[in-house]
């Protein structure tokens, strides 16, 4: 499990990568030969949603978002439990609807053939790709809920590795 999360670590990563090197590409362009990449703000903004959705299921099934642990350190382990299989199950759930919406509107931009406004590419890959990041955050949350349901535990937070 440790290596399928470690792989949508890397391609959250990925196209963080790319945001950043389509970005600064451009500006550099722009400043030195006044020219821009085409459809340059598309890319980049589909590419930020895809690396947010990937980054989403790691964090999802790490348990490592931002946590309020007011009320969870105020609670015995029975009460801690029953908050972390209640905090899943939301997760899982907003997921699981999120997963849906994308795919309604994967399917929307293939029906409607919806293109890139300079070069004139489908959009729906680029969705079906980010689609399946959150589709991945479910399945990952969903597993998370099964282990902590089954009393097999959660994953630890791991700590944030530079590499």
């Amino acid at each position: 499990m440790d290596r399928l999360v470690y792989v949508v670590e890397r391609i959250a990563a990925c196209f963080l990568g790319l945001v950043v090197l389509l970005t600064v590409s451009t500006i550099v362009l722009r400043a030195t030969i006044g020219w821009q990449i085409p459809d340059w703000f598309q890319f980049a903004c589909i590419a930020q949603a895809i690396a947010i959705f990937w980054g989403l299921a790691p964090a999802t099934y790490s348990n490592n978002h931002i946590l309020f642990d007011v009320l969870w350190e105020a609670l015995g382990p029975r009460g801690r439990q029953a908050l972390d299989v209640f905090a899943a199950l939301v997760s899982v759930g907003f997921l699981a609807v999120l997963a849906y919406m994308l795919g309604s509107k994967v399917d929307t931009a293939f029906t409607m053939h919806d293109v890139t406004t300079d070069l004139r590419l489908a959009t729906w890959p680029f969705y079906l790709v980010a689609m399946f990041g959150i589709v991945m955050a479910a399945a990952l949350g969903l597993l998370r809920l099964v282990r902590l349901l089954t009393g097999q535990g959660a994953p630890a937070p791991r700590p944030l590795q530079l590499d």
